[in-house]
């Protein structure tokens, strides 16, 4: 752009044809949809749509307790020791390291 097609102040306007598109966010169900192939929303009634969404703990530790589901994470199971397949360049009976 040259001075004297640019606007005031010397940098492009909104219109300029020159500019990236907005980048547009993507809800959380398109995104599911383009990471793995599936609608989330997809129902054999029709078409689901979100109503509300719980984000207070003690609610949805409420909700689940009734429903008979554990309310807390379980706790994390340690790391596996033994391997089912050999590192690429090692012998297949060679020793897993401590």
């Amino acid at each position: 752009m040259t001075g004297r097609d640019a606007p005031a102040g010397g940098l492009p306007g909104p219109e300029d044809p020159q500019l990236p598109p907005r980048a547009r966010r993507l809800s959380w169900a398109e995104l599911m949809r383009r990471i793995f192939a599936v609608d989330v929303l997809e129902c054999p009634r029709g078409r689901m749509r979100i109503v509300a969404a719980i984000d207070q703990p003690e609610v949805i530790a409420k909700i689940l307790t009734h429903l008979g589901l554990p309310a807390r994470a379980p706790p994390p199971r340690p790391a596996r020791v033994d391997r089912l397949d050999p590192l690429p360049g090692e012998a297949p009976d060679s020793p897993v390291p401590s």
